[in-house]
């Protein structure tokens, strides 16, 4: 057979035209830069944004013209798609950059990891691990070699994680929050859920805005918090529970030079104070990013004082902070670790991090501290959370019903960012916890006043001493544990409340209280102060001894009235109205002159001590409920002036 025409006929098998040299092969069918025609180069070099002013919009109209009168022309391929990605047309880029490679697979080898990085956004994970695959086919002796097998091994984890939790529904916050035009992110909450506090980036420039709610619950316009924000960068902020506190980052401070550092202002009369420089847990790296322990003595924050950012804390003794230590390697890896949030429960902590298996990005993730105090292995908290972007830290909810972040989306001006809200899956909600709200005012004048808070946690046997300012006093709280309270202030009469859950029927709602303390000064023109309730004092069901846990109260009146030896009181004894009436004012007057006996015992004459006996006669709630039975079984006393 004639050579030539074996030859025409192999090349007619390939689908290769017969006037192509048999040695070129696919390729070969682009061309690049350098080798491009003449007329494309000088298109091509209109992209220098260093000799010509040229938009992006501009610049993709350049580039589809270019790839339509070139359409061999490999590198306006490259250019065109990453044009596309920053306008957030991600499909069309991808299709772009995959007609690109086509050309000339070999070509700019980076181009497959950059495909790659687009099918993972696009949560097409076969197209990523092909690409993935192709690169290091091309180039096995790459210093990224081990970083992508590492992705190539997460594989299958990232299909699992990408189908997990898609029923969840994620809710856009008010416009009044999330402007049109700029960034919003972080989102902190009160713990009554009344204030949110977030940052907003208006051209480059990070500050603190924040929104209360209306009566109909909605959310106010938001508004600068001025009193923080300088021509500086302010955001990544915490506050403490009992909202006293605000931490926050400052980067670029004048006269420091110091990378980002954490700064803490104090609100008083609803103001808050000038950020303070936090020498003790600030070094020469990073710090950003707190997070408040539900008592405000332990801080979390992301640092990178060891080269990558990892979780830290540091804790407040007798009000001097610590040495910061590391949340260790089960949380902490050879990728970054920032944005933790642990929950008011105090055990249950969310972070961002791109060293755990996730979907790409900056992914959120969930983890408990253990009885021994070291932490579970994280999880991943799925793929109606998570995405191949940088998810915001979250913010959950007291309750654990919602949680709030923000998400970032490319878009033709840039990176959008927005702030939602989603109800937290089973999986990853934290302990049940709630809030004690304390306001504290002057019996006579009503006006709010500062005093003491002594809070006793019974089944712990944890006690601990709180100062209640004027404008009043947060405290979270176990649901399932029982407290009693003690509020005192020099000069007035005390009062005592117990929280105890088996006489609470919803243990989820907050337990607030607006208490009046009446002043101890022989001024005052009433014959008798109001009643007082002893609510830590404790009869059996039924019967008039007094239990052993009720000495503390009686020993706290026994106090009062050495301290105020011209005062005499009366005990009034009140039951609820289960049981016979006539039964219920013997068992009354009993309780009350139990009391009496055991003031006299301790030494109060007992001249200065009358009783009284209301049965169910004088209820102060309703006797339909638990709770309201409970506050109708009480012992008060009431002081009485000198005539």
């Amino acid at each position: 057979m004639n050579i030539s025409r074996l030859l025409f006929g192999i090349l007619l098998l390939l689908g290769t035209s017969a006037n192509v040299p048999f040695a070129q092969t696919i390729e070969n069918l682009g061309y690049t830069l350098d080798d491009a025609p003449k007329k494309a180069q000088k298109l091509y070099s209109k992209l220098d944004k260093k000799k010509y002013k040229i938009d992006q919009e501009k610049r993709l109209k350049l580039l589809s013209r270019i790839v339509t009168e070139f359409p061999k022309f490999v590198d306006a391929y490259t250019e065109k798609a990453f044009v596309l990605y920053n306008f957030g047309e991600l499909n069309q880029a991808r299709s772009t950059l995959e007609d690109g490679i086509a050309l000339k697979p070999e070509y700019q080898v980076k181009r497959h990891l950059i495909l790659a990085n687009y099918c993972r956004e696009l949560e097409d994970f076969d197209c990523e691990q092909q690409s993935l695959n192709k690169f290091l086919e091309l180039k096995p002796n790459s210093k990224l070699a081990d970083k992508i097998q590492i992705r190539i091994q997460q594989y299958e984890t990232r299909k699992i994680l990408a189908s997990s939790y898609n029923d969840l529904e994620i809710e856009l916050l008010s416009e009044k929050i999330n402007s049109n035009q700029f960034a919003e992110y972080k989102p902190v909450l009160s713990l009554d859920e009344s204030e949110i506090t977030f940052t907003r980036r208006i051209n480059g420039q990070e500050d603190f805005y924040h929104s209360t709610k209306d009566s109909l619950g909605d959310w106010l316009e938001a508004e600068s918090l001025e009193e923080l924000n300088t021509p500086g960068n302010e955001g990544a902020h915490a506050i403490s529970p009992d909202g006293r506190y605000l931490i926050y980052t400052r980067c670029d401070v004048p006269k420091r030079y110091r990378s980002c550092d954490l700064y803490i202002s104090i609100r008083r009369n609803n103001k808050w104070s000038e950020g303070q420089y936090m020498s003790n847990i600030n070094t020469e790296a990073w710090e950003s990013q707190a997070s408040f322990s539900p008592d405000g003595n332990t801080i979390y924050f992301s640092s990178a004082r060891n080269g990558n950012k990892d979780l830290y804390s540091i804790s407040r003794v007798d009000g001097v902070w610590q040495t910061a230590v590391s949340l260790g390697n089960t949380i902490n890896t050879t990728g970054n670790e920032e944005s933790p949030f642990i929950h008011p429960d105090g055990r249950t902590l969310y972070f961002m991090s791109n060293g755990h298996p996730g979907l790409g990005g900056m992914d959120l993730l969930f983890s408990k501290r253990q009885l021994d105090d070291s932490w579970s292995a994280p999880i991943n908290m799925g793929g109606a959370i998570n995405s191949s972007a940088d998810e915001g830290g979250l913010y959950v909810d007291i309750k654990g019903e919602y949680a709030y972040y923000s998400k970032t989306i490319k878009s033709a001006t840039g990176l959008d960012s927005d702030i939602y809200r989603f109800r937290l899956p089973k999986d990853f909600k934290p302990e049940p916890v709630t809030y004690l709200k304390l306001v504290v005012k002057d019996g006579l004048t009503k006006k709010e006043i500062s005093a003491k808070l002594l809070l006793r946690q019974i089944s712990k046997g944890f006690e601990k001493t709180h100062k209640i300012e004027a404008e009043g006093k947060l405290l979270v709280i176990e649901q399932f544990s029982d407290y009693s309270i003690y509020v005192e202030k020099t000069g007035y009469t005390f009062h005592s409340e117990r929280i105890a859950k088996e006489l609470r029927s919803d243990i989820s709602k907050p337990v607030e209280y607006t208490i009046e303390l009446f002043p101890l000064k022989k001024t005052i023109t009433q014959d008798t102060l109001p009643p007082v309730s002893l609510r830590n004092i404790f009869f059996e069901s039924g019967k008039a001894e007094l239990a052993e846990s009720s000495n503390e109260e009686l020993n706290k009146l026994v106090s009062l009235l050495g301290a105020n030896p011209t005062k005499k009181i009366i005990i009034n004894g009140h039951t609820d109205n289960i049981g016979n009436p006539e039964d219920n004012v013997i068992l009354s007057r009993q309780r009350a002159n139990a009391v009496k006996a055991y003031l006299i015992d301790s030494g109060i004459s007992g001249d200065r001590i009358s009783s009284k006996a209301f049965g169910e006669r004088a209820p102060i709630a309703t006797n339909s409920t638990i709770e309201g039975r409970a506050m109708n079984r009480r012992i008060e006393f009431q002081l009485i002036n000198p005539s």
